[in-house]
């Protein structure tokens, strides 16, 4: 990466969110961020292969926990950390879990020092606005 062009993020989100997320894809691409989401449909050899590849590509990831479990979101966790050893040169910049609806005490009781956890309560799309501003930042 040479840091030209627009940030690349990858949106994970499980096939059941795919309609969820288009919200937020239009949100990060509205404030100038490339956005990359799952491959949704095909073998599961070519979902996981499309799954890894994003994680090789983008600088950021966003975790979206909507109807997924917790186990999803861990293993997703998981991918971002074993992408290092899998051709990506650069450590992921930005890591966020974005807790979204419905609610649920595990949601809210959802810790982990792997990425920053960000709740959009009612759909509000602002708490974003931090996340966005430190993926395009050069540092």
């Amino acid at each position: 990466e040479s840091g030209e062009g627009p940030r690349g993020v990858y949106l994970m989100a499980p096939p059941d969110d795919e309609e969820k997320i288009e919200t937020i894809e239009d949100y990060l691409f509205e404030n100038g961020l490339e956005v990359v989401i799952p491959v949704f449909t095909g073998t599961e050899a070519e979902v996981s292969e499309a799954h890894m590849e994003n994680l090789r590509i983008c600088d950021s990831v966003l975790i979206y926990f909507g109807s997924a479990t917790r186990q999803w979101v861990n293993m997703k966790l998981n991918n971002m950390i074993k992408a290092s050893g899998q051709g990506r040169t650069l450590p992921i910049r930005e890591k966020v879990i974005l807790i979204a609806p419905p609610d649920s005490r595990h949601k809210e009781r959802y810790r982990s020092h792997l990425a920053e956890i960000i709740q959009t309560p009612d759909g509000d799309l602002g708490p974003l606005d931090s996340f966005i501003t430190k993926v395009k930042s050069k540092d």
